[in-house]
């Protein structure tokens, strides 16, 4: 029983990873984008055009940030750069 509870000693070579997230909070930025687009619908369905354009304008800006980010580490996993080189291996 001890044993099991006991943490084994790592490496240089290979430090302890973090748990991977929750698949639904891996992407909170892309969460909320949707949840102000529609927020965004459904207040322009009901004629409350400030509040729409102001959860429109929300979520167009966390699309393009959420977008911006996952190209950016695309491009970075592909070139084998940083964290996101030992991720694809």
């Amino acid at each position: 029983m001890t044993e099991c509870l006991r943490q084994r000693p790592y490496s240089d070579a290979q430090p302890p990873h973090p748990p991977a997230a929750h698949p639904k909070e891996a992407y909170p930025m892309l969460k909320y984008a949707i949840i102000f687009a529609i927020i965004s619908l459904i207040a322009g369905a009901l004629g409350f055009t400030g509040v729409a354009a102001g959860s429109a304008a929300i979520a167009k800006v966390l699309f393009v940030v959420f977008l911006v980010l996952a190209v950016l580490f695309v491009v970075l996993a592909l070139l084998g750069i940083g964290a996101a080189r030992k991720a694809i291996k």
